[in-house]
């Protein structure tokens, strides 16, 4: 189609009818020009590249182009910090730690071209130090290693994700006895997600769209399902995690972080 809107509605029936990722991304690359249209568009193609593993395709479009934030927006920020972390995780894997400790560092800015801001509070530094302090460790640099993990732990972060990375930095830095807090938070996020909707009456929930009330529920169960894994994991127990992150794909594949930490397992 000529019409991005109507290619960015194509995509979003291909995703609800559960279309493999490569088989969609093959139909927007058909039409690369006219996704280049629209902002919200070409963001879809990024995220798509991320799912399929091609973190330098993603990083191109992320990078190269001046996005304008559009109300009811998808987060521009995320799936450029997840391409450089996921890429600099393989470059780490092929032992290219310079290569590796650049990406990680790199996700740590706040590009003017995605209108990024710095966040009130610490975002998705916990993660981002945590993978950074790993570089260094694999560098012999072992006092860059711990000031990375003890940056993991600056700064006020909502309870979930980034709770198990700081208790990981935590488990490392010697400080087994603290990281109970930050296991309760991952369980405080678990739960708030897991709290029903208040029931609102959606005019437009009949035309479907990214962000009716069962669409929202369905991310809310994926995203639960992933932080219930990363909770067990925390328990040691591997199995269950496996178990739960797999569960979390089902109900949503773009979860690309509960695969990623699947295939450590």
């Amino acid at each position: 189609p000529g019409n991005f809107r109507a290619l960015e509605e194509m995509d979003k029936l291909a995703e609800k009818l559960g279309v493999g990722t490569a088989e969609r991304l093959a139909s927007m690359q058909t039409y690369r020009a006219t996704a280049e249209k629209y902002d919200a568009c070409i963001l879809r193609m990024a995220y798509l590249f991320n799912e399929a593993g091609d973190y330098d395709e993603s990083l191109k479009i992320l990078t190269s182009r001046r996005f304008h934030v559009w109300e009811g927006g998808e987060g521009l920020l995320a799936p450029f910090v997840d391409a450089l972390l996921l890429r600099g995780l393989n470059k780490m894997a092929a032992k290219d730690f310079g290569a590796a400790q650049k990406d990680f560092e790199t996700a740590l800015t706040y590009p003017e071209n995605l209108q990024a801001g710095r966040p009130g509070d610490a975002g998705m530094e916990p993660k981002v130090r945590y993978f950074l302090a790993q570089c260094r460790k694999a560098q012999g640099d072992n006092a860059g290693y711990k000031a990375e993990l003890e940056n993991a732990l600056k700064g006020w972060v909502v309870p979930g994700e980034m709770n198990y990375y700081r208790l990981r930095a935590l488990t490392e830095l010697g400080k087994a006895g603290e990281t109970a807090a930050q296991l309760e938070e991952i369980r405080k996020g678990i739960a708030a997600l897991e709290k029903p909707l208040p029931r609102v009456i959606d005019a437009y929930a009949k035309f479907g769209g990214s962000n009716t009330p069962a669409e929202r529920v369905g991310h809310r169960t994926a995203q639960a399902l992933y932080l219930r894994g990363l909770a067990a994991l925390a328990e040691g127990k591997p199995s269950e995690a496996k178990e739960l992150f797999g569960r979390a794909l089902k109900e949503r594949p773009s979860l690309i972080w509960a695969k990623a930490v699947a295939d450590t397992l």
